[in-house]
């Protein structure tokens, strides 16, 4: 956690770009609350909460005790995160050239309906 907190303080943010954090072990690590915008996917902050998986998932497979404690953040920490679709940044567009959720997790993202509406994420700035 403290990597992803390093890399994002050194980008200039104020403080970890997502909502939450999630170690293999199962461990939530909380970031930004949920009232506040996160910085997790460019140009699609607005609306939505950042939850991340630690791990490579092209290599690797998500541990159960991660998965288990995703669906307690989606049911229980997000308001209305139950019903709310799980994605990967690159189902989000702009972003399809990205390697997440990573081949092992992305069974798990649900992409009905599309990319969510937008356009392609502005030039790099620093989302806040």
């Amino acid at each position: 956690m403290r990597e992803i907190q390093r890399w994002h303080l050194d980008r200039g943010w104020a403080t970890v770009g997502y909502h939450f954090v999630i170690s293999p072990s199962g461990r939530v690590f909380l970031g930004r609350p949920v009232e506040r915008l996160g910085a997790h996917v460019l140009g699609h902050n607005v609306g939505t909460v950042g939850i991340a998986l630690m791990g490579n998932f092209e290599l690797e497979r998500p541990t159960p005790t991660a998965l288990e404690s995703l669906t307690h953040v989606r049911t229980r920490l997000v308001p209305g995160g139950a019903k709310s679709r799980l994605l990967g940044h690159r189902d989000h567009r702009g972003h399809e050239t990205s390697a997440c959720p990573g081949r092992h997790l992305a069974r798990y993202a649900d992409k009905r309906g599309g990319p969510p509406p937008g356009g392609p994420p502005a030039k790099r700035r620093a989302d806040p």
